[in-house]
């Protein structure tokens, strides 16, 4: 088994299905209003290590990269082959998965660095309240920090310290929130699947879009379903879900709808927004 050292939150795999050959993309940078490409995926939408295990954990550990491979890679690969089984020619659908792409959809709710960096800022927190607590009322600690002009009453010099166990506790976080989402949206939501043949639905590194309302484009979502979770799936699929269970749908969009749709996947990015052509991202 090998140790990657890039770890992808929007995997490679995904961002090929938005790919015309199968190999390059384009990547709008919304940072400065620049396209690259015709580029692959190998560095875009990763960081080093990202879900790495740390500290004595990761001594401890035969693979300190297992989160990214076996348990990543493997819950990736059998997404884009479930993506593979709905935007082929095959009329029957009956065969597709829908514990993987739960799956992958509760992981990529819940594996972007933001929220993993958010929740162990959250844990180291905690951690330096406890150990300043237990330094004010301990004479010894009290001493030490004396010689070395530690103000152990000032909160402000011991903010930004982050310790390599909560990383580790943020990583199995992050496990059991994406387990949470993906038996909810498998056991409690309703799917509509939306295919486009007139134009190319994009992607961009925060693919996981939830709105505070339901979602509305042209009318397509009205009725009883809120469809509140879009999920771009390739270019020429995405996915709403609904806070109503309901019987799977399968609908068709016109290019007018998928460039509302573009308009709500170019507004959640973070930074890139991805595509199969520079006209798609910078239109």
């Amino acid at each position: 088994m090998s140790n990657p050292k890039s770890h992808h939150y929007v995997p490679q795999s995904y961002q090929l299905l938005f790919s015309l050959d199968g190999k390059n993309l384009f990547y709008l940078d919304k940072t400065d209003s620049r396209v690259v490409g015709p580029a692959g995926p190998r560095n875009f939408c990763s960081e080093n290590f990202l879900y790495s295990l740390t500290g004595e954990t990761a001594k401890a550990s035969d693979s300190p990269t297992l989160i990214e491979n076996p348990m990543l890679s493997t819950i990736d690969g059998a997404f884009a082959t479930e993506v593979g089984k709905l935007i082929s020619d095959d009329p029957d659908k009956t065969d597709v998965s829908l514990y993987n792409l739960s799956r992958f959809f509760g992981f990529l709710s819940a594996r972007h660095p933001s929220l993993i960096n958010e929740y162990q800022d959250g844990f180291d927190r905690v951690l330096i309240r406890e150990i300043l607590k237990h330094a004010r009322g301990d004479e010894a600690a009290k001493e030490k920090a004396k010689e070395k002009g530690l103000d152990l009453n000032n909160d402000s010099l011991f903010e930004g310290l982050s310790f390599s166990e909560s990383r580790n506790i943020t990583l199995v976080k992050m496990i059991e929130n994406a387990q949470e989402n993906a038996a909810y949206i498998h056991d409690s939501m309703g799917w509509l699947f939306l295919y486009s043949l007139e134009a190319d639905v994009l992607l961009c590194d925060q693919p996981f879009i939830i709105k505070d309302g339901p979602i509305v484009i042209d009318q397509l979502f009205s009725g009883g379903d809120e469809y509140i979770i879009l999920i771009p799936l390739s270019r020429q699929l995405c996915l709403a879900l609904s806070s109503v269970k309901s019987d799977i749908k399968h609908a068709f969009i016109n290019s007018s709808q998928v460039m509302a749709i573009n308009e709500l996947i170019k507004n959640n990015a973070e930074r890139w927004v991805i595509g199969p052509t520079k006209e798609s991202v910078h239109g």
